[in-house]
This record gives structure tokens, sequence and C-alpha cells, in this order.
């Protein structure tokens, strides 16, 4: 009988899923191979049988002296057949952990990467292989690998956890609880039948699901256990505890930061600290730290940088602002956090959101998150008149100055909405920076085209356009320095419509507003200022 004829009947007992056990049956179809260097479909023998999980017969053969080839004609060693295999084509009595360890105590080695540079502990950790890591650490052997990215074992491991966590908790679970709560008419046989047999699917859905998910939880505690370290950065200066931040499964941040997953609440800071939970916006980590003894006050202690700003120095609130999170905002408000303690830059926390440069999405006008923000900011006592920042601004001073900046969204921008809500809060619009400049001559040099109206405004809550800043410059001879003509000629002709500010006026340079427009080659604003002399 060729090899062939007799690897196909081996095959037929391999797929058979009935409850006998065939592992005889096999042994002696093994033990009949005159040639075990033969090889089948360009697979070693050893390989074929290590392929379908079979200790029973490897170790048969390896008793009777069969050799085991170091690469199969692919560059992989028979413990990358293993890893890279799949658990369904495993024969009924297979038992991957005692396989791995035979091979291991016959001298296959874990050392030995695959011709395309993988190492074949690391593959495991990619596919939740946990019987084969499992005997790997039991062997004793080296764990401490890393990809050519720099990625260890328990990077893999946590990043394949997650995505197993994600799935069950994102759709297994959910459809399994919809369909369990479904109510049939149960007058209807059909229906009845019918949701019977849906039930018992999704339920064994959820079944395989849920211990894929503890499986590859299993694995994380083995690594760990074994002395794998969770901060050990990868190339890119990721660290496994990163990627278990974003799992939907606390369990898994609570393995890699060594918390009882048994304690629900330090479970659920799935161990980060409060700028870390507030970096992923998890406003239930964020509660959790809270009533463990968070400081909401406290300024953090090192250098993380988030969208290019570095965070060491700042309050929490300060963050939670700049992500303009208001869950986490009312969190930390009603935690006593203090809206008008200034950070290490001696920044007050409303001063981020305006200077962060963070693209600013459709929802944030939609859900009227500015608005909620200032109501929240005032329930807890904050000073809208205050300086907010090393540079004497108020936070009209500031949001007048960023307007040109401003990017619109179905006729809001963030600055327009943020003096809308200044002014609601009636604050002093004649307040000035520590250069006397005011949020009227910040409007009056401004080129964008929200900054007639927002002059309006100003001039509406009586701004007052005789202050000048402290190099002598009145509102008026701002905007006679406008680049923008038109915008230029539009706010001196609004400067009038409110009061009768002085053309002749000079600065410390001794130029006055007809002098700029003059330098501007603003013609129609020479003729105007001409007029008013």
């Amino acid at each position: 009988m060729s090899l062939n004829d007799v690897v196909y009947q081996i095959s037929s007992f391999y797929k058979s899923r009935d409850k006998e056990d065939h592992r005889e049956e096999v042994w002696q179809l093994y033990d009949a191979i005159e040639n075990y260097d033969e090889e089948y479909n360009s697979m070693p023998l050893t390989y074929y049988i290590a392929k379908h999980g079979d200790y029973d017969s490897l170790k048969k053969l390896l008793a009777k002296g069969i050799s085991i080839p170091t690469k199969d004609h692919n560059g992989y060693t028979i413990l990358h057949q293993i890893v890279y295999g799949d658990s369904r084509d495993y024969c009924s009595w297979a038992d991957e952990y005692k396989l791995v360890m035979l091979l291991l105590d016959n001298g296959v080695s874990i050392l030995r990467k695959s011709d395309d540079g993988m190492n074949a502990l690391l593959i495991a950790a990619q596919r939740g292989k946990r019987d084969f890591i499992k005997a790997v650490i039991d062997a004793g052997k080296k764990l401490d690998f890393v990809s050519q990215d720099g990625e260890s074992a328990l990077h893999f491991a946590c990043d394949y956890a997650q995505r197993e966590a994600g799935s069950f908790h994102k759709y297994d679970k959910p459809a399994y609880e919809k369909i369990m709560n479904e109510v049939i008419d149960e007058s209807n046989e059909v229906l009845v039948r019918i949701h019977k047999d849906h039930l018992k699917s999704q339920k064994e859905h959820y079944e395989r699901s849920l211990k894929k998910m503890n499986d590859a939880i299993e694995i994380l505690q083995l690594l760990i256990d074994a002395g794998l370290d969770p901060d050990q950065k990868d190339n890119y200066g990721h660290t496994a505890k990163e990627i278990a931040f974003a799992s939907l499964e606390v369990r898994i941040p609570a393995i890699l930061n060594g918390v009882d997953a048994d304690d629900s609440m330090e479970a659920k800071t799935k161990g980060m600290n409060m700028m870390q939970a507030i970096a992923k916006e998890d406003v239930e980590a964020v509660a959790s730290l809270l009533q463990l003894g968070s400081d909401p006050n406290e300024f953090y202690g090192e250098s993380y940088y988030v969208d290019s700003i570095d965070l060491e120095g700042k309050l929490p609130l300060s963050f939670a602002c700049m992500k303009l999170n208001i869950d986490i905002i009312k969190l930390l408000l009603e935690a006593n956090a203090d809206p008008n303690l200034k950070d290490s830059n001696d920044k007050v926390p409303l001063t981020y959101p305006l200077t962060s440069y963070k693209s600013v999405s459709g929802n944030v006008y939609e859900n009227k998150v500015i608005p909620q923000l200032f109501k929240l900011m005032k329930e807890h006592g904050f000073d809208f008149n205050q300086v907010i920042n090393d540079t004497g601004d108020t936070l009209l001073t500031l949001t007048c100055r960023n307007v040109d900046r401003a990017s619109g969204y179905n006729n809001y921008t963030f600055e327009g909405v943020f003096i809308e809500e200044l002014f609601k809060q009636k604050v002093d619009v004649n307040k000035c920076d520590l250069n006397g400049v005011t949020a009227l001559m910040s409007v009056c040099l401004g080129e964008s085209r929200y900054m007639e109206d927002i002059l309006l405004s100003l001039l509406e809550a009586d701004a007052d356009m005789k202050l000048k800043d402290s190099d002598g410059n009145t509102a008026l001879m701002y905007a006679a320095k406008n680049a923008n003509h038109s915008n230029a000629k539009a706010f001196v002709d609004l400067l009038f419509e409110f009061g009768e500010p002085d053309v002749n006026e000079v600065n410390n340079e001794g130029k006055n507003a007809l002098a700029y427009a003059t330098e501007n080659n603003n013609e129609n604003l020479v003729q105007y200022l001409l007029m008013k002399i």
C-alpha cells in the first residue's frame, strides 16, 4: 500500500467526529509504513501528524527512531506547523500541550525562526495558541523573543485578547442576549421551533466566543506569571499595557497592571492613571479613579504626549477641556476639581480648548458642547473675567485673537460659539492683555469673514474704542492696519456708527489711522477717513 493510500485512510479517521476513539486504528496504519522518510504532498510525515495534533502516534514513531526534519520545503519548523495550523484539523484525541512538550523534549528548538523571520512562540501569541504557550513555559524555554518591530509575545497576546474581547462584547454577547429576550408567540409552533433552533445556534456561538476570550486572557496571565514585562516598549514606543487600555474586557488591563480583576472598582480603572483614562475618554475608568481617591487637582508629573501636547504639569480638568468630553468634565468638577486653578504653564483649564489646535467635529456644535461646558464651569465657580494665562489674556481677548484661524461648520465656528457664550456671561469687554490689547483691537485687525459680527457684538456691549495699547494704538488704528481692505473699511464704518473715534490721534510712533490706511494702499478707507477729519 502506497503512503498516499495509507494517509488517505488515516485522514478519514482524523476527520471523523463520531464518539469512538480511533487512535489504535491510526497507529496500526502508521506502524505499517515502510519508509518514514517519504513525504505526503511535499510534507514530512511528522509534520502531517503534528498538523492533526496526534500526540500518541508521534510519540510512538519517535520511539521507533523516526527523525524530525529541521524545516519543511516552506521554511517552517514543526513548531511553526502547529502554530500556523487550524485546530479544526485536529483529530478528536488531539493533545496540543503534550505534543509540544514531546517535541521540545526531543530537541526541537523554540529558538529557530522560519525562513521569513518569525518565531513560533510569537506566532502562537498572535493566534491565541494557549496550550502551545503553556507547554513552552512549562518546559522552561526562552520566552523573551521580539519581532522585527520589537513586539514581545505579550504585545501579540494582548492584541489578540483585545480583539477576542471586542468580538465577544460588541457582537456575540449582545446577539445572544437579544435572542434570549425575544418574545415569541407560543401558539405558533413554526415560530417556536425556528426560535429554538436559532437560540441553540446562537448559544453555541456565544459559548465558543466566550471560551476564546477566556483562553486569550489565560494566555496573558501565563505570560505575566512567567515574567514578561508589560511595560516593555516596541520599536514605536508602545507597551502591552497601552494596548490593554482600549479593551472592552476589564480583566485584560487588570492582569497587565497587577490589579485584582475581582475588585470591580480597581478593575474598572484598567490600570490607568487619570491622564491615561482621560486620553482614552474612558468615563468609567475616570469615575473609578476618583472614587479610589485620585486627586482631580493634581499636576501630572511625567512627560506624556497626546495630540502633540505634553501633559507634564497639566491638570486633569485641563486635559478633559482639551478633549471637550462633557461627561468627564462633569465628573471632575463634581469631585471638586478647581476650574480656576492654573497649571504649571499658568493657564486655567478653559484655555486649552482654544489653544490645543484640536480639530472639532460637527457633534460639538450639534450637541451644544460649549454651552454645556460654560454652564458647568459657571456652576462650579469659574471667574470668566480672570487672567487665564501668562500673557495676561482673559478668555475674551484670547478667543478674539484666535478667530482668524477659525473654521466653520454650518455657519458655526468654535471661537464664535465661545464668544457668544462669553457674552451671555456678561464679561468685561474692555479688559486687556499685558500689552494693553483689548478684544476690540484684535477683532479690528482680523481678516476672517466672521469678524464683522463679533465686532458688532463688542460695540453693542459698550466696548471702549478710545482705549490704547502699550504702543498707543487705538481700535481705529488697528482697523486701518487691516490687510483686508474690505474688512478695514467695514470695521472703521462700524466704529463711527457707535462713537466718534479721533482720526487725528497718533500712537507712540506718531502715526494715526490715516497713515496706516495710506501704507496699506486702501484708497477707499483713505477717502473715508479724510471726510472724518
